[in-house]
């Protein structure tokens, strides 16, 4: 029988088609961004027909990073991990957050430059940088549909140092050799995610908190993610499994009211998106012309929203597939410079010990 772990092998461990996901995912993302950005609000993406498919694009992001992160966690030492991590986020984040502050910032607040420069909320936002993220710049994008918010991809960060906590946490403790152990805190947090959702709903608990994160998804996908790449020779790659976990979905996204607070679809579908994940990451997927010269997905992440937002306040644009068309170029022009002039050379320094620096070439 062909698994994943065979199929993996066969290409000497790196995934062929994991290149083409992470571009295509982090396009979706700002496809996703355009509804909110261009409408004022994500509803009518929401409750689509396309809702699974949009619901899909984060979850399989994370379950992504966590198949390729595993791989690393189980040859690394902790402090090596830590390093390892630190220097594929923090460099970028660190550039994008300045650009923002001082050449982006600037040309889209109702302040004075020294108004702007001088103000607590702008010095608030280099906080970005350690994780605690800060959403809004004194006067930038006021007037905006979707107003005030400068960068609201940046939410996903807290999420993505809570899975490599848990990463750390298993790495010192031995558990991430052990898929049973692994698998025993996937079902530990889904299990909170089920009873957190039923609490929050039986209570009537207003808006997000702790408690009803939207992390937490991004959590289990990151878990499951891990636990695919232990149970690699388990998991049998196979077309027709695939294409019928797809038609399941397609079928759901048709007929089925969208389910994005549904605790039980969140847990229940997170393996399904992972085999999805893992299947095309490990298919010889078409390579996008041009993005097969670097890893840009973070830069396309970091970048897309405030020129988005750029976009709609210069041009005014109402429209979300034209605002999509709009904006594909200057993200692309950002996250080229973020690549070749921050995450590579960052890069380099830890290309000797970790896998998804390898992976992502």
């Amino acid at each position: 029988m062909k698994t994943f772990g065979s199929v993996l092998e066969g290409y000497k461990g790196i995934g062929p088609g994991f290149d083409t996901m992470r571009i295509v995912l982090a396009f979706a993302v700002i496809a996703w961004h355009c509804i909110p950005i261009a409408l004022g609000s994500a509803d009518s993406g929401k409750h689509s027909h396309a809702w699974v498919l949009w619901y899909s694009v984060l979850p399989v992001f994370f379950a992504l990073s966590g198949f390729l992160v595993a791989g690393s966690a189980l040859r690394l030492s902790l402090g090596k991990f830590a390093l390892s991590r630190a220097l594929r986020i923090i460099p970028a984040l660190v550039v994008d957050t300045l650009v923002t502050i001082v050449l982006i910032a600037p040309f889209f607040t109702t302040l004075s430059l020294v108004d702007f420069f001088s103000n607590i909320e702008t010095a608030k936002y280099l906080l970005n940088i350690i994780g605690k993220i800060q959403f809004t710049l004194p006067g930038v994008f006021e007037s905006n549909p979707y107003a005030n918010i400068v960068n609201g991809s940046l939410w996903t960060i807290g999420p993505e140092l809570l899975c490599y906590l848990v990463m750390g946490f298993l790495i010192f403790s031995s558990w991430i050799k052990s898929s049973l152990k692994v698998a025993f805190i996937f079902i530990l947090v889904s299990v909170y995610i089920i009873v957190a959702y039923w609490v929050a709903e039986h209570f009537e608990l207003k808006g997000e908190g702790f408690i009803i994160h939207a992390g937490w998804k991004l959590l289990i996908a990151f878990l499951a993610g891990a636990l695919c790449f232990l149970l690699r020779f388990r998991i049998p790659y196979s077309p027709s499994f695939f294409v019928g976990v797809v038609i399941v979905f397609v079928l759901f996204s048709l007929f089925v009211p969208a389910q994005w607070d549904n605790s039980v679809w969140i847990v229940v579908s997170m393996p399904l998106f992972v085999y999805v994940m893992a299947f095309l990451g490990l298919t010889p997927l078409p390579k996008v012309p041009f993005f097969d010269r670097g890893d840009y997905s973070y830069g396309i992440y970091l970048y897309g929203f405030p020129i988005q937002q750029a976009f709609v306040k210069i041009f005014d644009i109402s429209d979300p597939l034209i605002l999509f068309f709009s904006v594909v170029v200057p993200i692309t022009v950002l996250a080229v410079f973020s690549w070749h002039c921050v995450e590579k050379p960052a890069l380099k320094l830890r290309k000797a010990f970790s896998f998804s620096a390898q992976a992502a070439r």
